[in-house]
C-alpha cells in the first residue's frame, strides 16, 4: 500500500514538471535612438509608423545635432530607421538606417506622416513630411520622403514657403495666406495643382526666437498669443542647451506651449553652460473672440 502511494505520488510530480511552463525569454529592449546622431544630440521628436507596409516597422525622428565648434548654429536632422531583432529571437535589436539628411531649416516644427495619392507601392504605405522653419521670416521648408519600392528617396524639396503645410485628403498641401497648392504623385513625380478641398481650421503658430551663449539672449521679455495658439521657442546659435521650466498651467503641443484660458503666464530658461542667470518669457494669452467682438 505505501508502495503505491510513493508510486503514485512520483507520477504526479512528473506529469506536473512536464506540464509546467519553462523559464520564460525576456523580450530585449529597444535601443536608444541616440545612436543614430553624433555625440550630444537632442531628440525633439520621436514616433512609430509603418511607411513601406512591410515588417519591420519604422520609427521617424528628428534630433537637433550641436553645433561643431567654429559653426554658427545647430542643425536639425530628420531621420528614418528601421528596428529588427538581430541573430535570432532573443538576441539585442538593433537599427538598421534607413534615411537622414540635415534639414534646410533650424527652428523645429513636427514631422508628418500619413499617405499620398498616386505614390502607394502598397494601400498601408506612408510619407514623411520633414517641416522646418527658417530666418528671415519665418519662412517653411520641407522634404518629402517615401519609398520608391526600394529605399527612402526624397519626393519632393520646397524652401521659402510663405505659410503651412498640412497632409490633406492624400496630398502634400502648402496653406498660404491667399490659397493652397496641393501636391500628389503623377508619373513617380510630384505634380502641383490648385487645393479644391477644405483646410482644417487652425490658428497659425507663434515663434519666439533666443540665443543661450553666456546666459539667455532675447529681442522681447513679452510675447502675445491667442488662446490655443501654440509657441514655439526657437533656440539659435550653438552653445549648451537649457532648462525650460513652463508655467504648469500651460500645455505641451508638438514641443510647442499652449494655453487653454486667457491670461499671463511665464516660462523660465535655465542655462545650463556660459554662467547667466534665469531668463523669464511672459507670455500674455487674449481670447481671440473677444478681440473680435
Amino acid at each position: 500500500m505505501l508502495r503505491t502511494t510513493i508510486l503514485r505520488a512520483l507520477i504526479a510530480i512528473l506529469i506536473v514538471m512536464s506540464v509546467a511552463p519553462g523559464p520564460t525569454q525576456a523580450v530585449p529592449p529597444e535601443p536608444s535612438p541616440l545612436t543614430l546622431f553624433p555625440r550630444g544630440t537632442l531628440i525633439l521628436f520621436r514616433a512609430r509608423a509603418d511607411l513601406d507596409g512591410r515588417p519591420p516597422h519604422e520609427v521617424i525622428l528628428v534630433g537637433q545635432v550641436p553645433a561643431f565648434p567654429g559653426a554658427p548654429q545647430d542643425v536639425l536632422h530628420g531621420v528614418i530607421a528601421a528596428v529588427a531583432p538581430v541573430g535570432g529571437p532573443g538576441r539585442a535589436p538593433a537599427w538598421t538606417l534607413v534615411y537622414r539628411e540635415q534639414l534646410a531649416g533650424r527652428g523645429f516644427l513636427p514631422p508628418l506622416i500619413g499617405p499620398l495619392a498616386g505614390g502607394a507601392q502598397s494601400s498601408r504605405s506612408r510619407v514623411v513630411v520633414f517641416p522646418s522653419l527658417a530666418w528671415p521670416g519665418p519662412r517653411l521648408a520641407y522634404d518629402v520622403v517615401g519609398f520608391d519600392g526600394r529605399r527612402a528617396v526624397v519626393l519632393l524639396r520646397r524652401q521659402g514657403i510663405a505659410g503651412a503645410v498640412v497632409l490633406v485628403d492624400r496630398k502634400v498641401v502648402e496653406r498660404g495666406a491667399v490659397g493652397a497648392l496641393a501636391w500628389t504623385m503623377e508619373d513617380r513625380r510630384m505634380v502641383p495643382t490648385p487645393f479644391r478641398g477644405t483646410l482644417p481650421e487652425t490658428l497659425p503658430r507663434a515663434y519666439w526666437r533666443y540665443a543661450a551663449r553666456r546666459g539667455v539672449v532675447a529681442a522681447d521679455r513679452r510675447v502675445r498669443v491667442a488662446v490655443g495658439q501654440i509657441l514655439y521657442l526657437v533656440r539659435e546659435g550653438g552653445g549648451g542647451i537649457p532648462v525650460i521650466a513652463p508655467d504648469r498651467r500651460l500645455d505641451l503641443v508638438e514641443e510647442g506651449y499652449r494655453a487653454r484660458e486667457p491670461g499671463t503666464y511665464t516660462i523660465t530658461i535655465h542655462p545650463v553652460s556660459g554662467g547667466g542667470s534665469p531668463f523669464v518669457l511672459t507670455v500674455d494669452v487674449a481670447d481671440p473672440g473677444a478681440q473680435a467682438r
